[in-house]
């Protein structure tokens, strides 16, 4: 059985007089896009079906984490975490 749909959260409700869509690139495919804007990283996250543990979101510049809010406007990077293994001695 599916879930209700129960709205946004307010994580997800866009602030007044913000943009509908957010521009965002994804680094690993090479490709920019129109998302529905979200406020927090997490929210987009989950709506692009991405694990947050596997991906680096950079916006001006700046390394976001989950728990973070969106800047509307501005274009969101999305790229993938790569582990390198140990160093050699």
């Amino acid at each position: 059985m599916s879930q209700p749909d129960i709205g946004p959260t307010e994580d997800e409700k866009l602030p007044s007089g913000s943009p509908e869509t957010i521009p965002v690139y994804n680094a690993q495919t090479g490709i920019r896009f129109q998302h529905p804007y979200r406020r927090k990283v997490s929210a987009l996250l989950r709506d692009m079906e991405i694990d947050p543990e596997t991906v680096l979101v950079i916006q001006c510049n700046t390394l976001l984490t989950p728990d973070e809010s969106l800047t509307p406007q501005e274009e969101v990077e999305i790229r993938p975490v790569i582990s390198g293994g140990g160093f050699a001695s």
